[in-house]
């Protein structure tokens, strides 16, 4: 027996209203203010790429069936300056780990990576978190493109 059109249009608006609300949390992230990225951080450094290296693979940030695929940075840095944080002195070498999204089928909402990535040879504030031997800069707009070196 089949279902009157007005059941099955019910059932379709259902199924709209329920996923529509469930991937709202799921947006891309907001850009954090000056002021919160300052204490998020547990390390702020300036410094210039030295090298930046980039390799496609499996999302980390998308977990949803499909396939998702991310273009990860791993980015060595030269530290000139340090205005948060210990360990670190200008002259240090460190690796940074960002990343931005390449594939996404089907295209759902969510994390989109970081904002800016600098080229080689560039200099940028890093707002960065401390995970072990990996730093990783807050997501999405914790590496800045600066002009030149700060004096």
């Amino acid at each position: 027996m089949k279902k009157p059109i007005a059941v099955q249009i019910s059932v379709l608006m259902t199924l709209l209203l329920v996923v529509i609300t469930t991937t709202n949390g799921l947006c891309a992230k907001a850009p954090i203010g000056d002021k919160a990225k300052k204490a998020q951080a547990t390390l702020i450094i300036m410094g210039r790429a030295l090298a930046v290296d980039s390799k496609v693979q499996k999302s980390a940030a998308e977990t949803a069936i499909g396939v998702h695929r991310d273009v990860v940075y791993t980015i060595s840095v030269e530290v000139s300056s340090v205005s948060k944080g210990e360990g670190l002195k200008g002259g240090d070498r460190i690796t940074v780990m960002a990343w931005k999204s390449h594939t996404r089928i089907p295209p759902l909402p969510g994390l989109q990576g970081h904002d800016f990535i600098p080229k080689t040879g560039e200099f940028a504030t890093f707002y960065l978190i401390e995970d072990g031997a990996r730093y990783e800069p807050l997501m999405p707009n914790g590496i800045e493109s600066q002009d030149e070196e700060a004096e």
